[in-house]
C-alpha cells in the first residue's frame, strides 16, 4: 500500500508518536491522522472487491474529544476525480466501547476512498434507519433498527421459581428428556428474548418465553444496556445460579462441585442489518427457546453444510440427496406430527444443532432459513408475500467448548402455551457432557438471528443473504480488514530465496534461457502449475511477468470476494487447509516476482498487500 496523508496534515506527515499499524491498513487501506482542528478517519479500498453496508469502528486516540461533535463524510470515485466526490456534511455516528472508538456505517466499492471528519458542531443526520431502544411498560426494552425488532426483558420485578412450580414451563427441556426433579432440579426464569418483529411487521416469538437451568437455587439476574445506538444497541443479560455438582470426561472423571454458575447472554444489533447477534457464554446447562410459527407458518427449511445422510434430512432442488454445498443449499421438509427438538443429531425425533465450526457438517449446516413453502416455488422463484426466519452462525474465533452447545430449530404439534397452535420454534441449549465423553466447565458461542421478506429467499444454488450476514458478523468484515496493515519492510537478503539460496535460484533461473531449451521444458512439464512464472523467467520483455503478477492479484481478489460476498469462511475454496494452501502456492510466487527488476512500485504495493493479507487470513 502507498500509504497517503490529508493535504492539512502539514507536520504531521512526519510525527513519530503514531503507532504505523493504527495508520496503515492492509485490505480495506485505512489512514487514520488527526490535525489541529479537523480529525479525519479514512477508508479506501484497494483490491477491487465491493463491500456490502456495515458498521465500522476506528481507534480514536487517548483524549479524543467526543462530546459535542459532527461527523461529515466525503466519497471519492475510483479514479480519484474530486469534481465527482460526493460530500455528506452530517452521518449518523456513534462513539463506541467506552469512547475508545467511533462508529460509522458505511459500504465501499472497489477502489473507492470514503474519509469521515469528526469537529466540533451540532449533529444533524436523518435518524430513519437507525437502531433505538425504548423502555415498554411491560418491564422489557425493544430494540429495533427498522428491518428487525425484538423485546428484552429488564428483570426490574424479575422472579424465579422451581421446575415443578414455574406456570409458564419452557418450550424446550434440558437434554430434551424428562428429568426427575429429585436427582436434577431447575430454575425457570424468563428467557433473554420476549419476542421478535418480522419483516411485514409481524410479531413473533411473543412470550412468555421461559429458561431453565439445571439448578437449584436463582441468586440473581441483571440487564445492562452497554451500548444505546444509533448505529449499534448492545444488551448484556447475566443469570447466576447455584448449580448441583456435575460431572464426566474421558479417562479421570472431572467434577464441578455444587457452588455458584452464570448464564451470560449478550444481544447486538447494528443498523441496516436484518438480523440480532447472540454471543453466549455459560458454566452450566441452560436451554430456552421461542415459538416463532406466527407470520411465517414455515413448511420448509434450508440448511448449508457439507452433506445430508439421508434424502429427508437434507436433498437438492431435483430431489436427489444433498451431497456438497459446493451445490448450494439442502432443503428439507417440516412436519408437526412430532416433536422434533435440537439435538447433537439429526433423527426422526431431533434436528441437529447449528454449526459452530465445522466445515464437514452433515444434516445440519452454518445457517437454517425457514419458510413457506406454498408462498415460494423453487420452479419459478416467485414469491406471494411472506417472511423469512433463519439462524447463522457467528464468529469461530469466539466459541470455547461448545462441542454440545448450540442454537438450532425445533417442531412442535403444538405449542403447550397455546393449544391448537402449531410452534415452529428456535432454541439455545447448552451442556458440559458431549457425546464423545468430553467435558466442558466452560462454555462460549455466537449465532445470529435472520428475518427478512420471503422475496429475499433465492435459488437453492445461489448465494443467500443470510450468508452474507454471517459474513459481517462472524467473518471478513470492513472492521477486521481495515486494521490489516499492508506493507512490511523488505528482509535483509532481499526476495527470492524461500526455499533456496541466492546462487542457487540465480543459477535455475538462468538455466531456464539457456538456448537450449531441454531445461526449461522439463520444468514446464513436471510443475505445470508454475508454467506461467516459468516463462516469465525465459522472457527477455514484461508480456508474461505482467500476464503473472496479473495472476496472482487476480487470485487474492478472489479470495476476498468469496470471504466478503460468496460463502465466507466456509467457502470451498478457501475453507481450512484449501486457503492456506492457495496462500502458500501464490505466496511463492510473490516471493519471485518481487525478485525481478521489471518490478514496478505499483506492482511492488499491490503484491506486498496480497501477500500480507494471505498471513492475516
Amino acid at each position: 500500500m502507498l500509504l497517503t496523508f490529508p493535504e492539512h496534515m502539514g507536520p504531521w506527515k512526519h510525527k513519530e508518536s503514531w503507532n504505523m499499524k493504527k495508520i496503515m491498513a492492509m485490505m480495506a487501506g485505512v489512514t487514520v491522522a488527526v490535525a489541529a482542528g479537523a480529525r479525519e478517519f479514512a477508508l479506501e479500498e484497494h483490491f477491487g472487491v465491493s463491500h456490502p453496508e456495515q458498521i465500522v469502528t476506528f481507534d480514536v486516540p487517548e483524549g479524543f474529544e467526543t462530546k459535542g461533535v459532527t461527523v461529515s463524510e466525503r466519497r471519492e470515485r475510483a479514479d480519484g476525480n474530486a469534481a465527482s466526490a460526493a460530500l455528506r456534511p452530517s452521518v449518523p455516528f456513534q462513539f463506541v466501547d467506552g469512547g475508545r472508538k467511533l462508529a460509522v456505517k458505511t459500504g465501499l466499492l472497489p477502489g473507492e476512498r470514503v474519509t469521515w471528519g469528526v469537529e466540533q458542531g451540532k449533529a444533524a443526520f436523518d435518524a430513519k434507519g437507525l437502531v433505538t431502544v425504548r423502555e415498554l411498560p411491560s418491564d422489557a426494552w425493544e430494540v429495533d433498527n427498522g428491518l428487525i425488532a425484538i423485546r428484552v426483558p429488564r428483570f426490574s420485578g424479575w422472579t424465579a421459581t422451581s421446575y415443578a412450580d414455574a406456570e409458564v414451563k419452557p418450550l424446550v427441556n434440558i437434554f430434551n428428556t424428562s428429568l426427575q426433579e429429585a436427582y436434577w432440579p431447575r430454575q425457570v426464569v424468563l428467557a433473554p428474548v420476549q419476542g421478535v418483529r418480522l419483516a411485514d411487521g409481524t410479531w413473533t416469538g411473543i412470550g412468555p418465553n421461559t429458561l431453565m437451568a439445571l439448578a437449584k437455587e436463582t441468586l440473581g439476574i441483571s440487564a445492562e444496556v452497554v451500548e444505546a445506538g444509533p448505529l449499534r444497541v448492545v444488551i448484556k443479560i447475566r443469570y447466576e445460579f447455584i448449580h448441583t455438582e456435575i460431572s464426566g470426561g474421558r479417562g479421570e472423571k472431572v467434577t464441578m462441585p455444587e457452588g455458584p454458575g452464570f448464564y451470560e447472554t449478550t444481544v447486538t444489533m447494528d443498523a441496516g442489518q436484518p438480523s440480532v447477534l447472540f454471543e453466549e457464554e455459560t458454566d452450566m446447562n441452560v436451554a430456552w427457546g421461542m415459538n416463532v410459527y406466527e407470520g411465517v407458518a414455515p413448511t420448509q427449511a434450508r440448511w448449508r453444510g457439507h452433506h445430508a445422510s439421508r434424502v429427508e434430512y437434507g436433498r437438492k432442488s431435483d430431489g436427489s440427496i444433498y451431497n456438497g454445498y459446493n451445490y448450494g443449499d439442502a432443503m428439507t421438509d417440516l412436519q408437526y406430527e412430532r416433536a422434533q427438538v435440537p439435538n447433537y443429531n439429526t433423527s426422526e425425533n431431533t434436528w441437529r444443532y447449528l454449526v459452530v465450526w465445522d466445515p464437514w457438517a452433515y444434516d445440519s449446516g452454518w445457517y437454517w432459513l425457514a419458510y413457506n413453502s406454498d408462498q415460494w416455488s423453487v420452479v419459478s422463484g416467485q414469491q406471494d408475500g411472506g417472511n423469512l426466519v433463519g439462524i447463522f452462525a457467528g464468529r469461530a474465533s469466539r466459541a470455547i467448548g461448545a462441542a454440545i452447545s448450540g442454537a438450532g430449530i425445533f417442531t412442535l404439534p403444538e405449542d403447550p402455551r397455546t393449544p391448537g397452535k402449531k410452534c415452529f420454534g428456535i432454541a439455545v441449549q447448552t451442556a458440559r457432557n458431549s457425546p464423545d465423553a468430553r467435558f466442558f466447565t466452560h462454555t462460549r458461542f455466537q449465532w445470529g438471528l435472520y428475518s427478512a421478506a420471503l422475496s429475499a429467499l433465492r435459488p437453492p444454488e445461489e448465494v443467500q443473504d443470510i450468508n452474507v450476514q454471517m459474513n459481517i458478523h462472524g467473518g471478513v468484515n470492513l472492521d477486521k480488514a481495515s486494521r490489516w496493515v499492508l506493507d512490511f519492510p523488505d528482509p535483509p537478503d532481499g526476495y527470492g530465496t524461500t526455499y533456496m539460496g541466492r546462487k542457487g535460484i540465480d543459477v535455475l533461473r538462468q538455466r531456464t534461457k539457456d538456448e537450449d531449451p531441454a531445461y526449461y521444458r522439463w520444468l514446464y512439464n513436471n510443475d505445470t502449475y508454475s508454467r506461467i512464472l516459468y516463462d516469465a523467467w525465459r522472457e527477455e520483455g514484461r508480456e508474461k511477468y505482467d500476464e503473472c503478477v496479473e495472476q496472482t492479484l487476480q487470485a487474492g481478489h478472489n479470495m476476498m470476494e468469496n470471504l466478503v460476498n460468496q460463502g465466507g469462511i466456509y467457502n470451498m475454496s478457501v475453507h481450512y487447509w484449501h486457503g492456506g494452501l492457495e496462500a502458500m502456492r501464490y505466496g511463492v510466487w510473490i516471493d519471485q516476482l518481487l525478485n525481478d527488476p521489471r518490478l514496478t512500485p505499483e506492482q511492488e504495493a499491490k503484491l506486498k498487500g496480497t501477500l500480507e493479507r494471505y498471513g492475516l487470513i
